[in-house]
């Protein structure tokens, strides 16, 4: 069973993340926009959710610095 990886981001990041309120997705392209479209309506299964949380336990709920010092501060 494929999995369409960008869809899944934009279904776990308005979904699954309770702290984020704001998610921002590129649209380049109808395309694009029908796809995220279509992944807000998608259900991923445990398994896969489960495959996912596997994969990001090293950088889930991390964060680090990048861009100008000054932007980086508190």
């Amino acid at each position: 069973n494929s999995v369409n990886v960008s869809q899944l981001a934009v279904n776990y990041s308005v979904h699954k993340s309770a702290d984020v309120h704001t998610t921002l997705v590129g649209i380049q392209n109808n395309e694009i926009l029908n796809s995220n479209i279509e992944a807000l309506q998608l259900k991923f299964d445990a398994k896969v959710l489960g495959e996912l949380a596997e994969i990001i336990k090293y950088v889930h709920n991390k964060t680090w610095s990048s861009g100008l010092p000054e932007n980086n501060a508190g």
